[in-house]
């Protein structure tokens, strides 16, 4: 019986677990994948070409370690990796980065949920737990000149003034038994 079950579904308690077989029972799987939108599927399979062209389909999971990942992490950004349909990735952000390893220990904690016909774990432990992803370190946000901020300021006050009644200026302060 238990050979008919490793034969069916590529799981033996002896193997090692490979990028390449992890992403494809993720994808088969994977309840959380199966049931994800197909554009966050759409994404999760360009994110997970990615890892397998960094790390190779024959990468053993049980052995990432941290530098691993801050190499994966320093390649995505500079670029040049093979992705989807073969085209080449450019220089990304360290968000883009991170999908790209979030959809990893994703798919590593799974990994740890499935078991073997002997009812061992198919991935023993997660290789990246305790491992932080890098972020962005100085992240663009919008910043309004003082000349903007002085203009809008003055515009609500403005429109404060405006107002000729306390429920026209504060409409959720006023008692609403009033008609």
């Amino acid at each position: 019986m238990s050979s008919a079950f490793v034969s069916t579904t590529g799981i033996s308690s002896h193997r090692t677990v490979t990028l390449g077989d992890l992403w494809k029972r993720y994808r088969s799987e994977s309840q959380s994948f199966l049931q994800a939108a197909e554009s966050t599927r759409d994404d999760a399979r360009s994110r997970a070409t990615i890892l397998i062209s960094f790390f190779g389909a024959h990468c053993d999971v049980s052995t990432l370690a941290q530098d691993d990942v801050r190499a994966c992490e320093a390649k995505r950004r500079a670029g040049g990796l093979v992705g989807g349909k073969g085209r080449v990735t450019g220089p990304v952000s360290a968000r883009s980065s991170d999908a790209d390893l979030v959809l990893l220990r994703t798919m590593l904690k799974w990994a740890t949920t499935v078991r073997t016909p002997s009812g061992k774990r198919w991935l023993q432990e997660n290789p990246l737990q305790g491992i932080r992803n890098a972020r962005e370190e100085n992240p663009q946000r919008p910043v309004a000149t003082w000349e903007r901020f002085v203009r809008t300021r003055e515009s609500m006050r403005e429109l404060a003034t405006c107002a000729k009644t306390p429920e026209r200026m504060w409409p959720r302060s006023t008692p609403s038994y009033r008609s």
